[in-house]
């Protein structure tokens, strides 16, 4: 899948919104790619605006696929992690993008970053 251009996916999933959210849920019109991406937060918001004037950078878009896999000796067990962000770079290459500030990281979530991050390196790209 990796030569799929995820820059150019839609979303695989919504953005959940309902009253007394922690979050601000959004749209930031990248002019990089003259496309809307997605935010969930003023924290992925923040990231999309720097991301945007990078001139490194010729794409976004949130959160255009779904890893899913199994825990090893757990095949009843299928667990997934959808990246806040893909880039694509002006050499080609693609980054994998999941933000959060380090303090807001639960023990279940970094294993899901890691697991994205050893799935990224083994296509020889970055997370």
């Amino acid at each position: 899948m990796w030569p799929a251009r995820f820059e150019a996916a839609g979303q695989v999933r919504t953005f959940p919104s309902y009253r007394g959210r922690r979050n601000f849920p959004g749209w930031y019109w990248a002019a990089t790619c003259a496309e809307l991406a997605g935010d969930e937060s003023w924290v992925e918001l923040g990231r999309l605006m720097r991301l945007d004037c990078d001139p490194g950078v010729v794409a976004m878009a949130s959160q255009p696929f779904r890893l899913p896999w199994r825990r090893s000796g757990d095949r009843a067990r299928r667990i997934s992690r959808t990246p806040d962000c893909f880039v694509r770079l002006r050499d080609g290459t693609g980054v994998v993008l999941d933000v959060r500030p380090d303090d807001r990281i639960e023990p279940e979530d970094a294993v899901k970053f890691e697991v994205t991050a050893t799935a990224c390196a083994r296509v020889g790209n970055s997370a």
